[in-house]
């Protein structure tokens, strides 16, 4: 870690350091994460292919970032496709994708991360979440660049799929890819939501790569190892992705402005922000009663989930009249609607 990070991340004063600041310092440990699995990228490259560094710049970053070196232990079938991409130039391979926006975001196929045995691929119009997609980060990028910028340099790839059974997710070993179910996100409110959560898993996974990152407990261990009261099986770290994606979220569709929404969006924002309001405190009343992470990045990060707690409060008092029963893990609007009668939309 830099002099400067540590610095900062060390200052006296954590309940007055600005959002941007705190960000930035998690962007710049993302960063060291992403270089450090680079390294284990060209370990992985000159295992697998020892003549790799004849065809391709050991320098060269972003080559040894891309997903599918990190997939090979669930995929052995794809080593052809990872030679080609590895010995080929960059121009002639990756012709399955397409990209989103303002090509900061590459649309990946489902089929092409084999994935035929956990979710079953139909054959669907992409038109819809795509469209929406892209008007999603086109508003996160424009009413929060710096969050847009950071996610974007740690989660280059989107693949959309469709399956009443499975959630949206980010996989440790799909690195930099948010897999989006388009059956639960379909309007703009929603799949931002859904894109920023997923693509800060990949985020704080860079982060937790960095040198100087380091659990003080295993961070497997369930928190109901350590805290009295309501089982919960969840491990520590997952605990801490819950509590960062939480945190991003509510950052990224605060800072939506309303003016640019219709009443339906306007009132989907502000149901979601609830939800997740509401999701953050209980997270945050455990990880108050834990100290795991070590100095001087636990502090650091203890400062970003401060950032997102005072914007918690303010939202849970704002939200205090909406009821949220029978929602499932993901939010879903019309059961808000239906258990909220007294709002209307258009």
């Amino acid at each position: 870690m830099t002099a400067s990070l540590l610095h900062e991340a060390t200052s006296p004063d954590p309940d007055h350091m600005a959002q941007g600041s705190v960000l930035h310092s998690l962007f710049q440990l993302a960063d060291e994460g992403r270089y450090q699995r680079s390294l284990l990228g060209r370990r992985i490259a000159y295992a697998v292919f020892p003549d790799v560094f004849d065809y391709q710049d050991y320098h060269q970053d972003e080559l040894f970032l891309r997903p599918e070196l990190f997939s090979l232990k669930a995929q052995p079938a794809k080593l052809a496709e990872l030679q080609q991409l590895l010995t080929e130039p960059p121009a002639h391979i990756a012709n399955y994708s397409q990209s989103i926006g303002d090509n900061a975001l590459t649309l990946l196929s489902v089929d092409h991360f084999g994935f035929e045995t956990i979710l079953t691929p139909k054959q669907q119009d992409l038109s819809p979440p795509l469209s929406a997609m892209k008007r999603a980060l086109a508003r996160l990028a424009k009413y929060h660049p710096s969050l847009y910028n950071g996610l974007l340099a740690n989660c280059q790839y989107c693949c959309f799929f469709r399956d009443e059974m499975q959630n949206s997710f980010a996989h440790d070993l799909f690195p930099a890819i948010t897999f989006i179910n388009s059956h639960y996100s379909s309007t703009v409110i929603a799949l931002l939501e859904d894109f920023v959560h997923q693509a800060s898993h990949c985020l704080f996974s860079e982060i937790e790569t960095a040198q100087d990152f380091t659990y003080k407990i295993p961070p497997h261990t369930p928190i109901a190892a350590l805290i009295d009261g309501p089982s919960n099986e969840r491990s520590l770290q997952i605990l801490h992705h819950s509590l960062f994606t939480l945190s991003t979220s509510l950052l990224a569709l605060n800072a939506i402005a309303d003016e640019t929404l219709s009443e339906n969006e306007r009132q989907e924002k502000k149901a979601r922000l609830g939800f997740l309001a509401r999701k953050f405190m209980i997270d945050h009343n455990y990880y108050t009663q834990i100290d795991i992470i070590q100095q001087p990045i636990g502090n650091l990060i203890q400062r970003f989930f401060h950032v997102a707690l005072e914007l918690a409060t303010k939202v849970n008092q704002s939200t205090q009249g909406f009821n949220y029963n029978n929602q499932p893990y993901n939010f879903v609007f019309e059961i808000f609607l239906n258990e909220n009668p007294q709002l209307e939309t258009r």
